[in-house]
């Protein structure tokens, strides 16, 4: 076993102890997000450990850091759903069946990439590829939902901060101005040489802070697209 293989087996082992923590456990909301913190504390301390000794690249410790952020929204997922309803064993995802499949060098290609990118399985990235699809993406807007959100970005614009994290890209930065949009059905958020544009009809979900931000947010939303991919976090911090 190689140090990649050792570094994730480290933080994966840390994440199941902290989900096993969880079982039974009734705590409020600000216990379960210091456990959440950490967790990631725990789990970054052991990823830098590998990364400064030179034992790992730093596409592998992005590689790491990505599987700490899905372990920390599992963690914390489960902390706020309430102990009756908490699964005991691992979540079935579907039926399993086996295919043999004939593809051309090129797509084959495609997919090691995107195992390498991910440092996922390549059943992982191709049920993820089946999933996008053939999946048909439905969501109904919420008008109470989206008038909160824009009671929040237009009072909380001078202390708005947009995050974005896929893969090896991080954004984080302050959010320079939040108008409406000419048409009047959505929300114009500009940063420093950005913007991005949320509309009445997207889905917003609040969440307890973005993945890896290492921050207490006083108030953050996710933002999806209408095709259900996550295009960003809108929060502000305690005390802003």
């Amino acid at each position: 076993m190689n140090h990649f293989e050792e570094a994730k087996l480290e933080v994966e082992k840390l994440g199941k102890e902290y989900l096993e923590q969880i079982r039974g456990e009734d705590i409020f909301a600000p216990d379960a997000t210091k456990k959440v913190d950490d967790f990631v504390q725990a789990a970054f301390k052991v990823i830098n450990a590998y990364f400064r000794g030179g034992l790992i690249s730093d596409n592998e410790y992005g590689h790491v850091a990505k599987m700490v952020g899905k372990l920390e929204n599992m963690i914390h997922g489960a902390y706020f759903t309430p102990p009756a309803d908490r699964p005991v064993g691992r979540p079935s995802i579907g039926v399993t069946k086996k295919v043999s499949l004939t593809l051309s060098e090129e797509i084959w290609g495609e997919i090691e990439g995107r195992m390498e990118e991910t440092g996922d399985k390549q059943s992982a990235v191709l049920r993820d590829v089946l999933e996008k699809e053939l999946t048909p993406y439905e969501f109904e807007p919420n008008e109470k939902v989206w008038e909160e959100f824009k009671v929040f970005v237009f009072n909380a614009k001078p202390h708005l901060f947009f995050h974005y994290y896929k893969n090896d890209l991080y954004i984080a930065t302050p959010i320079k101005r939040a108008e409406s949009t000419e048409d009047g059905e959505g929300v114009q958020i500009t940063f420093a040489s950005g913007s991005v544009d949320v509309f009445s009809n997207y889905k917003l979900t609040k969440v307890y802070r973005p993945p890896m931000l290492m921050t207490q947010c006083e108030v953050c939303y996710q933002v999806y697209n209408n095709s259900g991919d996550t295009i960003g976090y809108i929060y502000t911090t305690p005390g802003e």
